[in-house]
């Protein structure tokens, strides 16, 4: 019957209904959204204006009876961990990273999932090479924030960072390659 673009408020001009008179019509409203959607959002539809056609019969009130309803909630499924804030790209062995990172729980349109809530596990280029291996970060509005989390690293060399999502299995994307400096231990053998 009609289509109209996006907007806080939509006018149906297209749409045109014959109804009988002391009768009602039901009307089905499809809404389809672009890429982005704002999870957990709830649209709302509500009759504010009808007119009809000069010499036919009038409505009892300007908004046909005002009808409002309520959808259920908006629900963006994560599908990818994507990082939204890159750690330092250098350190030196045992200093805690000046940037931690950051991650987000996205969608395939890149909407943030604000519910996600998955276990978690971090993994780098090296085993055993990330302290302390048990920096906690919690997922708060589909972001996971290690700022003030400590991470530092054990060894020497280039090494990235990912997260790797439980039970859906979503690994992360990697970070960009943090050089980490120093010299390692010696270790003596007598």
């Amino acid at each position: 019957m009609g289509e109209e673009a996006a907007a806080p408020s939509v006018t149906f001009n297209a749409l045109s209904l014959s109804v009988p008179d002391n009768s009602s019509v039901d009307i089905d409203v499809y809404v389809t959204f672009n890429a982005s959607v704002t999870d957990s959002e709830v649209m709302q539809l509500t009759v504010t204006n009808v007119s009809s056609l000069s010499g036919t019969s009038r409505f009892t009130t300007a908004d046909a009876g005002g009808a409002s309803i309520s959808s259920g909630p908006i629900e963006v499924t994560a599908n990818s961990i994507t990082v939204a804030q890159e750690p330092s790209s250098a350190v030196d062995q045992y200093t805690v990273l000046p940037q931690q990172p950051i991650f987000e729980a996205v969608d395939a349109n890149g909407n943030l999932d604000i519910d996600f809530n998955e276990s978690y596990t971090v993994e780098t280029d090296n085993t055993d090479n990330l302290l302390p291996t048990n920096a906690i970060a919690v997922w708060s509005n589909g972001v996971l924030d290690f700022t003030g989390t400590g991470f530092n690293f054990e060894g020497v060399g280039n090494s990235t960072m990912n997260i790797e999502t439980s039970p859906s299995g979503i690994v992360s994307d990697n970070t960009i390659v943090i050089t980490v400096s120093g010299t390692p231990p010696v270790i003596n053998n007598a």
